[in-house]
């Protein structure tokens, strides 16, 4: 009887013994994963993380908020450029978008000059125009306006 309760003895032992093997196994092996995981998630933090043009599933949404942005600060500079154009520059221009038909300096429609163009004219005034007609904030929103508009 004696040999009979060693067996069984020695049997248990080895199954306690195969547990835990197991049990550390398994362990180790969460323990594992858990490591790739902040490692995973710092790799993304640090490629893909505020003020990064690289991550690339942000950055079609980085580029939509800028062009939305973007559209919200051009709209009111083209609009309050529209407003200074026809006031000071309407009498003599001609420009559909602003609604101006001045026939003493040329027709912009026709023209088409671009925004460098339109902020050399204004502050050299070719031809008869005044040099320094509109300065700074004013002189960029008529030629931002003018170079969206002319001949469309």
């Amino acid at each position: 009887m004696t040999e009979v309760n060693e067996r069984d003895r020695e049997r248990l032992e080895r199954q306690r013994e195969g547990d835990r093997r197991f049990f550390i196994r398994l362990f180790g092996f969460l323990a594992g994963l858990f490591v790739v995981g902040l490692i995973a998630i710092v790799y993304v933090l640090a490629h893909n993380g505020p003020g990064s043009s690289q991550g690339s599933s942000l950055q079609p949404i980085a580029t939509q908020v800028s062009t939305t942005t973007e559209t919200r600060t051009a709209q009111p500079l083209i609009s309050s450029g529209k407003d200074l154009f026809a006031s000071t520059c309407g009498a003599c221009h001609t420009l559909g978008a602003a609604g101006t038909t001045g026939t003493v300096g040329p027709n912009l429609d026709d023209l088409m000059p671009d925004q460098a163009t339109i902020s050399a004219a204004i502050q050299n005034g070719p031809g008869v125009m005044p040099a320094d007609l509109l300065s700074g904030a004013q002189a960029h929103q008529v030629a931002a306006f003018v170079a969206a508009s002319a001949g469309r």
